[in-house]
């Protein structure tokens, strides 16, 4: 998240601050009823349980350790990126 924060910062300090304050609120509400958010299409493709939520123009994509009850967050990406894409490209 830092680099898409940094990204940010290049055109506007206080649109990075908002951009992380927002998304870190709507991550935050994965703790009560993460199952709410939809599978994301990587799942199909890593065999796993992963989903997704969307804040703004960003996925959020996650998985959910019920034993440990935990919310873990893989990545952040604009959602016009491709599933499956790497950041460095």
């Amino acid at each position: 998240m830092s680099g898409i924060r940094d990204w940010i910062a290049a055109s506007s300090a206080l649109a990075a601050y908002d951009w992380l304050e927002h998304i870190t609120a709507d991550m935050e509400t994965l703790a009560v009823f993460p199952r709410r958010c939809p599978v994301a299409l990587e799942a199909h493709e890593l065999g796993r349980d992963l989903r997704q939520m969307i804040s703004g123009d960003y996925r959020i994509v996650f998985s959910i350790d019920v034993d440990a009850q935990v919310v873990k967050v893989h990545f952040v990406r604009h959602a016009a990126r491709l599933p499956g894409t790497t950041d460095s490209s």
